[in-house]
């Protein structure tokens, strides 16, 4: 279901993603009075007056937000879009079948700030790329920027977006600068910028474990995503497939400013060491003719290191499980044998005081 959303009015049930209105709105009910984005007052039966209405100029740039269970996070996020140079800009928000109240609290928060927003609601909770992929075939920009709820923007985001855009059209997506906020202890700092892998090609970087750019914050243009087919359901590390996908057809420009503030947190997905290792094997097995002869290396310092973060976590049997297969896969790699000992001192001893 769609529901289309402005300070004025809730809208109402449709399925097709158009710009109509309805003044009198039910859950669940009819929407008859509706047509051709007015209502019309007709009794029930009527032919309906359709006129021909010019279409609406396409927006520059879609704003994409993907919510789930995020109620405690929704005003920071829809407040910072509230501080954008919002002409031209259209905002869908999709919440993924949220229990905590995410998608009532997102539409008066709409109201509150005077936005306009396409809403949409999923029944059952969908995976991160095929929830991307409906936000992306519910919008109309020629750019989109996809945002979780829980992250946001600084007040320049759009207006910086749209200008790199502008002055590189060779690039198919953007990246920017940003802030890590670490929930738990309720503190920010800025990325490390000296971790992004910047004079080789974004695909070498990738496949050899490095990072390009930021992964928070990226805006496409909607032609490049539509030439690589999108998000892939499939994977559970969607960003970096895609930006590997992108990245053999398309460049990718840097904004150089800090333009989004990214939230972490200990019950977050990245922080699910096992989530992460049935990620990392659809993308290695997915890949594997791109990786070539460097594959069970990478493979081996995938799991290496997962080992280590499950040790730190106290899982020591899932962190035995990952450190064997790193030895089974580099036997000689002297840091396998050196996190090995660093899970033994962990499981015999514990944390070092």
């Amino acid at each position: 279901r769609v529901w289309r959303f402005n300070r004025w009015r809730r809208g109402y049930p449709a399925r097709d993603h158009d710009r109509r209105r309805c003044d009198d709105w039910r859950w669940g009910g009819s929407h008859a009075g509706c047509a051709s984005g007015r209502n019309l007052g007709r009794q029930p039966g009527a032919a309906a007056d359709v006129s021909d209405e010019p279409a609406p100029p396409s927006p520059t740039l879609s704003i994409l937000l993907l919510c789930w269970n995020h109620v405690a996070f929704l005003e920071p996020c829809i407040s910072s879009v509230a501080k954008q140079a919002l002409e031209g800009v259209e905002i869908v928000f999709l919440d993924n079948a949220s229990i905590d109240g995410s998608f009532e609290a997102a539409q008066s928060l709409f109201d509150q700030f005077g936005l306009e927003a396409t809403m949409l609601r999923n029944t059952q909770p969908d995976s991160i790329p095929a929830n991307f992929n409906r936000l992306l075939a519910a919008s109309r920009g020629d750019l989109v920027a996809v945002l979780s709820t829980d992250d946001w923007y600084e007040p320049d985001y759009v207006a910086s977006v749209i200008t790199a855009t502008a002055s590189h059209p060779e690039a198919g997506w953007f990246s920017c600068g940003g802030w890590l906020f670490f929930d738990d202890q309720q503190r920010s700092e800025q990325v490390d910028e000296t971790r992004f892998v910047t004079d080789r090609p974004v695909d070498e970087v990738i496949l050899d474990g490095g990072e390009p750019h930021f992964f928070v914050g990226c805006a496409y243009r909607r032609s490049a995503l539509t030439a690589v087919g999108g998000w892939d359901e499939g994977q559970l590390i969607e960003d970096r497939d895609l930006f590997l996908r992108l990245s053999r057809r398309f460049a990718h420009h840097r904004i150089a400013q800090r333009l989004v503030h990214y939230r972490r947190s200990s019950s977050a997905a990245s922080a699910n060491a096992a989530f992460m290792l049935k990620g990392w094997k659809r993308f290695f097995a997915k890949h594997a003719p791109a990786f070539g002869p460097r594959l069970a290396a990478r493979r081996a310092e995938t799991y290496r290191s997962y080992a280590a973060l499950l040790t730190d976590q106290g899982d020591h049997r899932a962190a035995a499980a990952a450190i064997a297969r790193a030895l089974r896969l580099r036997p000689m790699a002297a840091l396998n044998w050196r996190t090995l000992a660093y899970l033994a001192r962990r499981a015999l001893w514990g944390p070092m005081k």
